[in-house]
C-alpha cells in the first residue's frame, strides 16, 4: 500500500490522505475532510450495544495469557510491516533492526517480547524473517510464541500481513 499525504505548509496538518493499493486492483481510499482536535458530542459514543446485539468480550478457548500475547504479536507485526514499507520491501533481518530504524527503543522491545504477565521475563516471542520469493501475506508466519514442547492450547502466531492467530494444530503451524 502506498500512502500519500498532502500537508498545509502553514499549519503542517494533513489536508488529504490517499491510501492506494500497490496492486491497483482496488480503488484508493481518500480522506479529505480531516479535522484536528475537533470537538465531538458525547452523544456520538455509547457503550451500549444496539438492539438485537450482545457484547462478547471472551473468546472461547483462548486464555487471557494468549490474548495478551496476541496483542503483542500484532504490534510487532505492525512494526515489521512498517519497516518493510520503508526498506524497499525487505523485512528486518532481526527484531533489533526496528530499534536501529528508530520505531522503538531496546527497552520497549524487550518488554513487548517478554511474557504478558512479567516484563522482565525472557522473550516469549520469536521472529522469523519471511522468504520474499514465496511470500503469501495471509499464510506466512513471521512471529510466533516461543515454546519447548507444543502447548495443548496452541501457539500464538503473527503473519506477514499483520494479523495474528492462535494455531492449535501443530501440523498447520509446521
Amino acid at each position: 500500500m502506498v500512502t500519500t499525504v498532502w500537508v498545509n505548509p502553514k499549519t503542517h496538518y494533513p489536508v488529504q490522505i490517499e491510501k492506494a493499493w500497490a496492486d491497483q486492483k482496488r480503488p484508493p481510499v481518500v480522506f479529505a475532510s480531516i479535522q484536528i482536535d475537533a470537538e465531538l458530542d458525547d452523544s456520538l459514543f455509547s457503550l451500549e450495544p444496539p438492539d438485537g446485539y450482545a457484547l462478547s468480550v471472551e473468546e472461547p478457548g483462548c486464555p487471557d495469557y494468549k490474548r495478551k500475547l496476541m496483542t503483542k504479536v500484532k504490534l510487532l507485526s505492525l512494526w515489521c510491516v512498517m519497516y518493510m514499507n520503508d526498506n524497499h520491501g525487505q523485512f528486518p533481518g532481526e527484531l533489533e533492526d526496528v530499534v536501529k530504524w528508530g520505531v522503538t527503543t531496546r527497552e520497549v522491545l524487550n518488554k513487548i517480547l517478554a511474557g504478558p504477565d512479567d516484563p522482565d521475563e525472557p522473550p516469549a516471542i520469536r521472529y522469523h524473517k519471511p522468504n520474499v520469493a514465496r511470500r503469501d501475506p495471509s499464510t506466512e508466519i513471521i512471529l510466533y510464541e516461543n515454546y519447548d514442547q507444543w502447548p495443548d492450547d496452541g501457539v500464538v502466531v503473527g503473519f506477514v500481513d499483520g494479523h495474528s492467530e492462535l494455531i492449535v494444530d501443530q501440523n498447520r503451524f509446521d
